[in-house]
């Protein structure tokens, strides 16, 4: 359990003076004035030193992730790596779950961005699924969307 307290609380209504956050793994229990703060000696605290204090975001429709693997039409870096530089992007942004938005196109449709062919797309899907069984600073998810074309 930690208590992030001494900044300003993000709430959906408002932003807020004077309270602090308890947080217990990766829930917020519960919110507490700051001179309640006292009444938890043996809790790690967190000094927001007078930031902003806010639940993770969530992104839930980003084509992010392909300008970091493809960061010019014909590139193609490592996907785990992209993965990974996009992260630290993200968290440092305050989102917590992205929901990736990717898409594929015929190689006669779309011949000057390999991202886009399937392979690739596959590549990186794959990779995304491989972050669930690991830590890693944000969580992934897809966005769920298809449009066929001819």
């Amino acid at each position: 359990m930690i208590i992030i307290h001494n900044g300003l609380l993000v709430l959906a209504e408002a932003i807020v003076e004077g309270y602090a956050v308890v947080v217990e793994g990766e829930t917020i229990q519960t919110i507490i004035r700051e001179e309640e703060v006292a009444r938890y000696p043996h809790v790690e605290k967190v000094d927001a030193y007078g930031g902003y204090i806010s639940p993770g975001f969530i992104d839930i429709h980003s084509d992010y992730i392909e300008s970091i693997v493809s960061p010019r039409p014909t590139c193609l870096m490592d996907v785990k790596m992209s993965i990974r530089e996009a992260e630290k992007t993200l968290v440092g942004n305050g989102i917590t779950t992205m929901f990736h938005s990717l898409s594929f196109y015929r190689e006669d449709v779309f011949t000057h961005k390999p991202m886009r062919y399937p392979e690739n797309v596959q590549k990186l899907v794959d990779a995304i699924g491989e972050t669930h069984k690991n830590d890693h600073l944000i969580r992934h998810r897809f966005t769920r969307a298809l449009k066929l074309t001819t």
